[in-house]
């Protein structure tokens, strides 16, 4: 009995020492190879946590949040110069991601800084995000351990309990692909880190704006005039209830307690997209209505529609159309401000 204990506790030794080998020959794998959503998401989460997102001095304060629409949306060097230099804004959006991991970038910003005069911001819920895609990207750069225990707890989905625990199951394609490298092209390696370097340079110079060049679907970064989006035409105005997601409360229960004025705004969208709303959506009139520091434009819940020149893919703006944005939402802006004094 006791020499079949023992076989049992070496067999399950070895097995925990191969699965550590395996996790951590993934997580190196990982760093190397995994997208470009995943690399931002880590490379911006740790930006703030590291202080380099840091307000200026005697200018009003302005955060960007919201998902890739918005990471490729608003132009930091833009907006503040329509404001004069009045303002000085930082691009905290994280691709691929909804308002939870949002929360934790903005509790991480106010650790290490004062709290913004503004975020302008989407309500980008995890009920429109694609399956999956929480459970990966939400672990980028994590503040550990009270926010994997908060999505934990607060999720009905628990896949992201496993990509932790076990990263290899996270990073199939990206540990094959590693594995090949080593053995027989290590140069890509090194081009890959060369590429993630550029990047990075590129959303610190930026202050966290990004332009997606890896997604960009046509020659010279636009889509034709001609082009229909797969999801069909002028879809419906959508209405739902923001509070189903737990975090949403969260936010902006933070917000308020820190007395920072929310603006929202609505992404922006292909014209031939959707077609406009009536009117407000309820998901909107439930924020406002519940609190007093949130705002909208007088028409802010409207489309905001641009022609396919403006997309660089289906859905992120090219540098241009990101031009247009950010000279829209900040006539929005302005609005708020004169309403917020």
């Amino acid at each position: 009995m006791k020499k079949l204990l023992l076989k049992m506790a070496l067999f399950s030794a070895m097995g925990a020492m191969i699965l550590a080998g395996l996790n951590s020959f993934a997580i190196r794998a990982g760093n190397a190879f995994k997208d470009g959503a995943a690399k931002v998401c880590e490379y911006k989460r740790n930006m703030v946590r590291d202080g380099r997102a840091a307000p200026v001095r005697g200018r009003t304060i302005v955060l960007f949040m919201g998902n890739s629409k918005i990471l490729a949306g608003p132009i930091p060097d833009h907006f503040d110069a329509l404001s004069g230099n009045q303002t000085y804004s930082y691009n905290l959006a994280l691709p691929a991601l909804p308002i939870g991991p949002q929360f934790f970038v903005l509790k991480d910003y106010l650790e290490r800084n004062p709290a913004p005069q503004y975020i302008i911001t989407t309500l980008s819920t995890e009920r429109g995000n694609a399956p999956g895609l929480f459970d990966k990207y939400a672990l980028q750069g994590i503040s550990m351990p009270h926010e994997l225990a908060a999505y934990a707890r607060l999720r009905k989905s628990k896949p992201i309990l496993m990509n932790w625990l076990f990263p290899v199951r996270m990073y199939k394609q990206e540990t094959l692909k590693y594995g090949f490298a080593m053995l027989l092209d290590r140069e890509s390696i090194r081009r890959a880190r060369d590429t993630d370097r550029r990047t990075m340079r590129a959303i610190e110079r930026d202050r966290g704006y990004y332009y997606i060049r890896d997604k960009v679907a046509f020659p010279g970064g636009r889509l034709p005039d001609d082009f229909m989006p797969q999801n069909g035409m002028h879809r419906k105005c959508e209405q739902f209830n923001p509070f189903e997601d737990p975090f949403t409360g969260m936010f902006f229960s933070l917000a308020r307690e820190q007395g920072i004025t929310v603006m929202l705004v609505e992404p922006p969208v292909l014209e031939k997209e959707f077609a406009p709303c009536p009117g407000m959506p309820r998901q909107y009139a439930a924020i406002l209505e519940r609190y007093p520091n949130v705002r909208m434009a007088r028409n802010g819940w409207r489309r905001k529609s641009f022609p396919n020149r403006f997309f660089s893919d289906p859905t992120h703006l090219n540098r241009e159309g990101a031009q247009r944005y950010t000279e829209a939402i900040y006539k929005e802006f302005l609005e708020i401000q004169k309403t917020a004094k």
